[in-house]
């Protein structure tokens, strides 16, 4: 019994071992897997959440659906900012340099909601509630960064549940274009494993 299910080990052990030699790359790329959440049907929204950060290709994204016609608004994120802070002026809010971006670009002005609050994922789902049950609308879609979407779902499914809004994810790019190859990136790498220690925080909040 017991060589038996040693040798079951380690065959499966071989397995993987094999597995990985054979495919290091897919391998390696497992945790950012994890990560990345995207349920867009392409059917049209009432709105695209843009949430606040620093990276461009949020806001891209967000423009690019809302041109494309997959939603009518697109709803722009974040509390205020620190003064000091460089290029940014004091006074600010994330959502105001969403805002002020997505205009110079070419988004009309009264197609764009700003929901300046929260200083977290958390803080801005329960604002985004709030504002889209003020407004009635049915359906949104969450854009992000593509390794903050697992958080982003956990906490939207949470944070909407019991509305009746249909909520969808939308990275801001593709797996293998935001994700692959994570670990030969500096900066990509600290931002993965930065999001695992943020979704144990998160859970021993009751966040997710």
């Amino acid at each position: 019994m017991r060589s038996g299910l040693a040798s079951l080990l380690l065959a499966l052990a071989a397995a993987v071992l094999i597995h990985t030699a054979l495919n290091p790359d897919r391998v390696l790329d497992s945790p950012a897997r994890l990560l990345y959440v995207d349920t867009r049907d392409g059917s049209r929204a009432d709105a695209v959440v843009c949430l606040s950060g620093a990276e461009v290709e949020r806001v891209e994204h967000c423009r690019r659906l809302y041109k494309a016609g997959k939603a009518g608004k697109i709803i722009v994120t974040g509390g205020g900012l620190e003064a000091g802070l460089i290029f940014y002026t004091a006074g600010g809010s994330l959502a105001s340099v969403s805002r002020g971006w997505l205009v110079e670009n070419g988004v009309p002005e009264d197609s764009i909601e700003v929901v300046a609050q929260g200083a977290s994922t958390y803080d801005e789902a329960a604002a985004v509630r709030v504002f889209i049950e003020g407004e009635g609308m049915g359906s949104i879609v969450v854009v992000s960064s593509p390794y903050h979407m697992r958080r982003v779902a956990l906490v939207f499914r949470k944070a909407f549940r019991g509305s009746g809004v249909k909520v969808s994810f939308s990275p801001a790019r593709g797996f293998n274009e935001g994700l692959a190859g994570w670990w030969r990136d500096e900066g990509l790498a600290a931002a993965v494993l930065a999001e695992y220690v943020k979704l144990l925080v998160y859970a021993v909040k009751g966040y997710v």
